[in-house]
């Protein structure tokens, strides 16, 4: 397969940023080389950013695989890829980030990284419980893991 990465805006988002290099890192670690990748400014919407990777897609037809690091521009882009002929997940596989609801009612419903966020809700809820208690301990990095869930666009 041939990657390409479509991100949102990266300054001041750590989470844009860590979820790009993510996607770099394990791809070389599989020992492929990262395709191309696209920004999509945030004040374009989900339509408009589809409309965007669309384009950006045809213009790159060696790209069969697409991860977006948000789901608004990855269920974007799967709209309109389908709206223009593509067949996802056959021409283009698309995969998202979050998996918010709307996620698994599209056509195709998306595959999508998916976080815990009820666990990171929980383990944030506890660290300020104990910094209101007084505890002065450094900030400590928890990973919560995360999920794939495959659904038709890949």
């Amino acid at each position: 397969r041939n990657f390409a990465l479509a991100t949102g805006p990266t300054e001041h988002q750590n989470r844009a940023t860590k979820r790009a290099e993510g996607h770099v890192q394990a791809l070389r670690e599989a020992g492929i080389e990262p395709g191309p990748s696209i920004v999509i400014p945030y004040f374009l919407g989900m339509l408009r950013s589809g409309e965007t990777l669309r384009d950006f897609v045809k213009a790159n037809p060696d790209v069969d695989c697409l991860f977006c690091t948000n789901e608004l521009i990855a269920i974007g882009a799967t709209v309109q890829c389908r709206r223009a002929g593509l067949r996802v997940p056959d021409d283009i596989a698309i995969v998202g980030f979050g998996d918010v609801e709307a996620a698994s009612i599209i056509e195709p419903p998306l595959t999508t990284v998916a976080v815990h966020g009820a666990e990171m809700g929980r383990i944030a809820a506890r660290i300020i419980r104990e910094r209101l208690a007084g505890d002065t301990a450094s900030p400590e990095l928890i990973d919560v893991g995360f999920g794939i869930i495959w659904r038709g666009t890949a």
